[in-house]
């Protein structure tokens, strides 16, 4: 229903004494997860086995776990205040809603973006979640890897079934529709433009979406860069190994706004490194990355380089490219995790692309091309043409049509 059309793993998981085991499946080889109790699916795929941000390779929903039992909201209220919100335009008509056992689900099927999309979703998705804050919507269950309970399973806290209780199935958005529509204030910064976290948006008309969407964006493509780092590497970095997993904690934390998923996933990743540390070692080397987090999240700010941020761990990429060693090389397959001579060389690669025509010519070059054929042209037609007129015909020089001829 929801993954149909995808191309990535789905994860299937199921709850035991308050912890996830998982299963990655593709969509042809789902297995039938009616009466199962306690089973979950994500609501995005994966390229690789991994159910964490840097691995997603499709958004093809938003949603919203309402929590309502945490209110003094009944299912009813809930769901006529939902449909109130639809109709005084403040919320677009949901594609699904479920009932979770518990709670609702309202779900947004949206037409499938790539991964880059991310912080685009995820600021969407938080302004979501915050219009439905007061009716119990999970602050805790907004990002992009999240599972959400399959209709038709069993949720064992009350012994409840999983219900649909509405589907629409023409109502697909487009992520960048939603954006336009409910949050038009919305300016998107260029990656030069918020080069570090935290930093004021430089426009006049500021504000806290914009700035929210550029922090989303820093941090995740510094999440990519971090993994594909370790990639390149193959995981071998024995003497970096506490500090890749620190700058992981840490923006994962700045990404999820989760401090329990952070953790969850630092470990996860300590786990493919070619020589793990033990859990203990794990956690212990990163908690000041819990502590980073919080001071940020506080709102408090310092000066910093002559510039007003949040208070917290400010890195400079040419910091990053110092601490973690990375090569010039290395550089090159990073997003945004490069230094000046990176900046320059892709600088210097688009100027040239953008000026070639689809052939892969620039201008002169296609210019002469074109001048070679009129000539070839006017050989063949005329063979006992002298260069004279040869020049005179194509509006030349003679000079020219004789460094033509000579093949120059």
């Amino acid at each position: 229903m929801i993954h149909s059309k995808d191309k990535g793993f789905i994860t299937i998981a199921e709850k035991e004494f308050e912890q996830f085991i998982q299963w990655h499946y593709k969509y042809s080889n789902l297995p039938s997860l009616v009466g199962k109790i306690d089973n979950y699916m994500s609501m995005n795929t994966f390229w690789k086995t991994y159910r964490r941000i840097e691995y997603l390779k499709e958004l093809t929903t938003i949603y919203v776990d309402i929590d309502y039992y945490n209110t003094n909201f009944s299912k009813e209220t809930v769901l006529h205040n939902l449909a109130q919100l639809v109709e005084e335009k403040k919320l677009p008509q949901p594609s699904i809603t479920i009932d979770s056992g518990r709670g609702l689900y309202v779900i947004w099927r949206i037409e499938q973006v790539p991964s880059q999309a991310l912080p685009l979703w995820q600021t969407v998705e938080n302004y979501f979640v915050d219009l439905l804050s007061k009716f119990g919507a999970d602050p805790q269950a907004k990002d992009a890897c999240r599972v959400l309970r399959v209709p038709g399973t069993i949720n064992s806290k009350n012994n409840s079934s999983v219900n649909m209780l509405e589907f629409m199935p023409e109502l697909v958005y487009t992520l960048r529709g939603l954006q336009e529509e409910y949050l038009p204030t919305l300016e998107i910064l260029t990656q030069e433009e918020v080069e570090e976290k935290g930093v004021k948006k430089r426009s006049p008309n500021s504000n806290k979406l914009a700035r929210l969407f550029n922090i989303y964006n820093l941090n995740y493509t510094r999440i990519v860069d971090l993994i594909t780092l370790c990639e390149l590497r193959s995981f071998d970095l024995p003497s970096q190994r506490e500090l890749v997993l620190f700058l992981y904690r840490l923006w994962t934390n700045l990404f999820c706004e989760n401090k329990e998923i952070a953790l969850e996933r630092t470990l996860e990743l300590n786990t493919q490194f070619r020589y793990p540390l033990s859990v203990r070692e794990a956690t212990s080397a990163t908690k000041s990355a819990e502590k980073a987090f919080d001071a940020w999240e506080s709102g408090e700010t310092v000066k910093w380089q002559g510039r007003e941020v949040r208070k917290g761990y400010n890195y400079t990429n040419k910091t990053l490219i110092d601490l973690l060693d990375i090569t010039q090389e290395e550089q090159i397959h990073m997003k945004t995790i490069i230094g000046t001579a990176e900046k320059y060389r892709r600088r210097n690669v688009n100027r040239n692309t953008s000026r070639r025509n689809d052939e892969g010519l620039t201008t002169r070059e296609q210019a002469k091309q074109d001048i070679l054929e009129r000539l070839a042209k006017l050989r063949k037609e005329n063979p006992e043409m002298i260069h004279k007129d040869l020049a005179e015909m194509l509006g030349v020089t003679r000079r020219y049509v004789s460094k033509l001829l000579r093949g120059n």
